[in-house]
């Protein structure tokens, strides 16, 4: 392992560059020295600096690497209990297995870093590569956080475009003022997780179990979102065409129906077959939903005030902070989608119909 001295070319401060190597606990405790007397401004302080190096294993429980440049490196199986990322411009980085308990992270660049789970941990096949996925303007990257356990971690100010918490648990987690665009939480388990201000256009939350903290941070965005409209009634038809092609094949034909956000007033859908469809934060007021089958799909903060959902099929389907003032649901079918895990859930904030077993 080799140390380079170097000055930054911003503030003529010197930074503790190391690159390609596999680093010992020894080294990272004099690295977190220096990085710390940089932060204090003391003169002996040096930025910490790490490109593609592996520090997997390694205990930094507690350590700060406030506004530290570590890219491309591994932190898999690391202790980062209670560490300070913030600021911290971590693309690219790996953090398979590691314990990230009290994490902060808070206005850290996460743009394609890998926090999921190891096979070790429960998860077969879940310690394979991940494939960064960049957008065409060459600047979102989606990070993967899939089955990690981030209790109490802070992600505010983050940007997380894309990023996939699939069976995340985020207990306690802060997602204030970060950019969720695309991401998906579906299985995530969100208690007393905070979203306010978070960008979260086109966000799924399909199958999350969340409390009525969650819920109620999620359903103030969910009221200020403003539904898009469709350009006409026969592209409805044709996506739903597709869906039900995506549904009889199996995913491997057609496509699923990602109508999230869309303002579909008054539509007529009944007896269609929408399962597994994402509706959330549609405007569906006085929907005509009678009979069609919504098992399994995400509902999450949509408007169904005086909608007529009887005999509908509400297996699996998420209606979390959904508004239903009015809506009929006699005669539906609820409670859970067998083979799948998911069972119905209702909205939390105000009083939720009655729906028959």
């Amino acid at each position: 392992m080799t140390a380079h001295a170097a000055t930054s070319r911003s503030s003529l401060r010197p930074l503790y560059l190391i690159e390609d190597a596999r680093l010992t606990q020894a080294a990272v405790a004099r690295i977190a020295r220096a990085h710390a007397n940089y932060l204090s401004g003391r003169r002996q302080g040096r930025r910490a600096v790490l490109r593609n190096c592996d520090l997997s294993g390694l205990d930094l429980s507690r350590l700060s690497f406030a506004g530290a440049e570590l890219i491309g490196c591994s932190f898999a199986g690391c202790d980062l209990q209670g560490v300070d990322f913030a600021r911290a411009s971590l693309f690219g980085s790996t953090f398979d297995g590691a314990d990230m308990t009290a994490a902060r992270l808070t206005g850290a660049d996460l743009r394609g870093a890998a926090f999921e789970t190891t096979a070790k941990a429960g998860q077969d096949g879940a310690d394979a590569p991940v494939i960064m996925l960049i957008d065409s303007e060459r600047m979102t990257v989606g990070s993967s956080f899939q089955n990690a356990k981030l209790k109490n971690t802070d992600f505010a100010s983050c940007r997380l475009r894309k990023a996939d918490f699939t069976g995340a648990s985020l207990l306690g987690a802060r997602f204030e003022q970060a950019d969720l665009r695309g991401a998906r939480f579906g299985r995530a388990v969100l208690r007393e997780t905070s979203f306010a201000g978070a960008r979260l256009e086109g966000v799924d939350f399909s199958a999350a179990k969340a409390d009525s903290q969650s819920y109620t941070s999620l359903a103030a965005h969910a009221l200020s979102a403003r539904p898009r409209p469709l350009s006409s009634v026969t592209t409805l038809n044709e996506l739903i065409e597709l869906h039900q092609l995506w549904v009889d094949s199996e995913g491997r034909e057609g496509q699923q129906a990602r109508l999230s956000g869309q303002d579909l007033r008054g539509v007529r859908l009944a007896g269609r077959d929408l399962s597994a469809a994402d509706l959330a934060s549609c405007d569906l007021r006085g929907a005509d939903l009678s009979g069609t089958s919504l098992a399994a799909a995400s509902l999450m903060g949509a408007q169904l005030d005086g909608a007529r959902l009887h005999n509908c099929d509400l297996r699996g389907a998420h209606l979390s902070a959904a508004s239903t003032a009015g809506a009929s649901f006699d005669n539906v079918r609820s409670g859970e989608l067998a083979r799948t895990g998911l069972a119905t859930v209702m909205p939390a904030i105000t009083e939720a119909p009655a729906l028959a077993a």
